[in-house]
């Protein structure tokens, strides 16, 4: 009697590519997979019916997927979904230098905020930073510092850091 030889699907892992960007204003995409545990030396190219769906594409702070789906005559798949992850890009606010005369009033603290990505500005975030100096009227002559902090200061795309300045 002739006996029979059953064949059964090998084990692959199907990973969609990711990839970690910092916001630069501008759409940013990751695409693709990788494929693991193939046999007798196949590569991608013998998985027919894989495919990254769209790819994971974006343009703001966030977390995007680059979703992979797919199957296989010969290969059990264990499909895992890649990601793209665009970060924060970084702001500095400096409170901006001052001069007075001894005895004057402090004169109207300002900053400027640097750091903008694509030709972005102010309009990219909201609220405003505290800017403060420890000078009084009846402080001696020489350098006191003018500190930047967060306040309310808040953005969707960019993070803050601060920078002093002096009066």
């Amino acid at each position: 009697n002739n006996g029979g030889l059953s064949i059964g699907k090998a084990n692959a892992t199907i990973t969609g590519n990711s990839s970690s960007v910092t916001y630069t204003g501008l759409a940013q995409s990751v695409s693709g997979y990788t494929a693991t545990g193939l046999v007798n030396g196949e590569t991608a190219s013998v998985l027919s019916n894989v495919v990254a769906a769209s790819g994971a594409t974006g343009t703001n702070v966030g977390n995007y997927t680059n979703t992979v789906s797919g199957t296989d005559n010969n290969y059990n798949l264990t499909l895992v979904n890649g990601s793209l992850v665009i970060g924060k890009a970084g702001l500095v606010v400096t409170a901006d230098n001052q001069t007075r005369v001894y005895g004057g009033a402090n004169p109207t603290l300002t900053y400027t905020v640097t750091g903008y990505v694509n030709g972005e500005g102010a309009s990219t975030h909201s609220g405003a930073p505290s800017i403060t100096t420890a000078a009084s009227v009846t402080s001696t002559v020489g350098n006191v510092a003018i500190t930047a902090a967060a306040n309310n200061l808040t953005s969707s795309n960019y993070s803050f850091t601060y920078a002093p300045g002096s009066l």
